[in-house]
């Protein structure tokens, strides 16, 4: 719009003038006006097309401006949007191969205990299949003081045969003959196995574990061992948790100086070996 106006600014005075120049107004001041009008309207027109040229350039450069932030924040948030997701899969992908792999270590474990006791031809095999139990419950992380198998008599004595590990620097100890139904641990074993309970677990500390050795030291099986134990300076610990993997003949122990809250699978799974 504002090109056409200077334009036929830019006409109207040509052709006014040129009637001026021919002789056919003669108001002198009218003339030069006009002539002036004339020789300006064109570089004004000039002037206002390179602005208007100018003014549209830097419209569209602003939009493209604009467009390129646009596109972008729109790449920066599809790259953090995939970013993520291939954070999630990796850390999904980690985790399912690490879970394998400790499905994996737990089989090899569980393969090594089921040989061992799958050959024993006495019971007093037991000692070497405990330690073998001790060292590869220790391999798969869990970090606990003794452990061992504890196997019900048969014979109406209401006994348990004791066979308990403290792994290759403390040794096995001599089998021991405990009264389980005179002991809150081992009675709480056998009466959740009459309910079908296949896990155990009990903190013990002050009077309650004071019982309990008091009882074992009652018993002949277990006096000369602890006393011995004693002179060489064992201290059994304050607090005590205990935990029983049951099967059909007895049970697994697992006594830990703090609570184990991951050994309920694994313990559950070398029972059944």
């Amino acid at each position: 719009l504002y090109v056409m106006i200077c334009m036929f600014v830019y006409l109207v005075s040509w052709v006014v003038f040129i009637f001026y120049f021919a002789g056919k107004l003669h108001n002198e001041a009218i003339g030069h006006i006009i002539f002036h009008v004339a020789t300006l309207s064109l570089p004004v027109t000039v002037s206002t097309l390179l602005g208007l040229d100018f003014g549209n350039t830097n419209r569209v450069m602003i939009k493209n401006l604009q467009d390129i932030n646009r596109l972008s924040e729109e790449k920066q948030q599809i790259l953090s949007s995939q970013n993520e997701t291939l954070e999630n899969q990796v850390a999904e992908r980690t985790a399912e191969l690490s879970s394998k792999n400790r499905e994996l270590e737990i089989e090899a474990a569980l393969e090594r205990v089921r040989s061992r006791t799958m050959a024993m031809q006495h019971s007093n095999e037991l000692a070497d299949a405990s330690l073998l139990l001790f060292e590869q419950m220790k391999k798969l992380g869990l970090n606990y003081w003794t452990s061992g198998f504890c196997i019900w008599r048969k014979d109406g004595s209401n006994l348990v045969e004791n066979w308990m590990n403290f792994g290759p620097e403390g040794g096995a100890l001599p089998p021991l003959l405990l009264p389980y139904l005179e002991d809150e641990g081992h009675r709480g074993i056998y009466e959740d196995s009459l309910r079908g309970e296949f896990l155990y677990a009990q903190k013990f500390e002050g009077e309650a574990l004071e019982k309990h050795y008091n009882l074992m030291m009652a018993t002949s099986s277990a006096r000369l061992v602890f006393q011995k134990a004693k002179e060489a300076g064992f201290i059994p610990p304050p607090v005590q948790w205990k935990y029983a993997a049951i099967f059909k003949q007895g049970y697994l122990l697992f006594v830990a100086t703090e609570p184990l809250p991951n050994i309920s699978n694994i313990a559950q799974r070398f029972a059944t070996v």
